[in-house]
């Protein structure tokens, strides 16, 4: 007991911060870099230990300060079951790294374990008729905000769904909030490591970024039946695969966004390697960004910068850079 007192005494600053963190709403997945940084500071136990005391904390303190605001108990079911699906990832891509220490792997299992999650828990709420009209009424609401601000560029992007919003957002849980769960999850481990106090947990730079050759397998063997599937079904030809089709598209975004990072640390390096002028390099990234945050630019630009990433397979080009001296 008294050793657990003194790694609590020490842990207790970042089991605060965190605490506070996970009241911020949409944010709340800020609350998860303290507990990442006390992983890789002081290893696996006490990381389990501040993981069960902030949830042990967290979750009753999420539903009074929300009761307090007059939210409803749906609301305050969804947003704190977005935590728990999020810790769950986390604490899957930590088990992963530990064994492992391949963080893309972790990062990989830890994201497809969220929307496991996320699933399982929509199966089980929408079990429940209050929460189903609840939740149509709140998809309903984003339907006509999103309608009315875009107007027909909207309307041209929206999809009919016979099963309604909840096989819409069932739809979306298995294609898209795998990638974004992975986002989070990237983005939590890589401020986690810079937070570290070991400075060799801390250096992460795009332009070192490289994904071992058999990703290009699993790049391929998700692309090209999900290409194959999309132009059946432009002929009229629909293939119902179930669930295979939510790890089919799974694999694809990551391994899309994956080899994207690989394009971009490719670029890096050539500018780093040119050593273009500084207010040249940080026009570039401005550009960069507002090309990844447009609609129609951040698809062509993800595309462009993947397969340039893929490309490297065969034409090494970090390696011919730092061959010319």
């Amino acid at each position: 007991m008294k050793i657990v007192g003194e790694e609590l005494h020490k842990l207790w600053p970042h089991l605060l911060v965190s605490v506070l963190l996970a009241q911020l709403g949409t944010l709340a997945m800020l609350s998860l870099i303290p507990l990442q940084v006390v992983y890789y500071q002081k290893g696996l136990k006490p990381y389990l230990m501040v993981l069960i005391l902030w949830s042990l904390i967290t979750f009753p303190l999420l539903y009074v300060v929300q009761s307090m605001q007059g939210l409803v108990f749906e609301s305050i079911l969804l947003q704190g079951s977005y935590l728990f699906w999020l810790v769950g990832g986390l604490l899957v891509f930590t088990l992963v790294h530990l064994h492992t220490g391949r963080h893309l792997y972790g990062l990989m299992a830890g994201s497809a374990t969220s929307v496991v999650f996320a699933l399982l828990l929509v199966a089980i709420l929408s079990s429940l008729p209050n929460f189903v009209e609840w939740w149509a009424i709140q998809l309903k609401t984003i339907n006509e905000l999103l309608t009315t601000s875009l107007g027909s560029s909207w309307k041209s992007f929206e999809i009919q769904y016979p099963g309604g919003y909840q096989a819409l957002v069932i739809d979306l849980l298995e294609n898209s909030y795998g990638q974004v769960y992975f986002l989070i999850l990237l983005f939590v481990v890589v401020l986690a490591r810079r937070g570290s106090s070991d400075p060799s947990k801390a250096r992460i730079k795009l332009k070192d970024f490289f994904l071992p050759e058999n990703f290009l397998w699993l790049f391929l063997g998700s692309w090209l039946p999900t290409l194959a599937l999309i132009l059946l079904e432009r002929n009229g030809i629909i293939i119902s695969l179930g669930w295979g089709r939510g790890i089919l598209a799974y694999l694809a975004n990551v391994t899309l966004l994956l080899f994207c990072l690989q394009g971009l640390g490719i670029l890096f390096s050539f500018l780093e390697k040119k050593m273009v002028n500084p207010i040249l390099l940080m026009f570039i990234r401005v550009v960069l960004v507002v090309l990844f945050l447009g609609g129609g630019t951040a698809t062509i630009t993800s595309i462009i910068f993947s397969l340039l990433g893929v490309s490297e397979n065969w034409i090494k080009y970090r390696m011919i850079l730092r061959s010319q001296g």
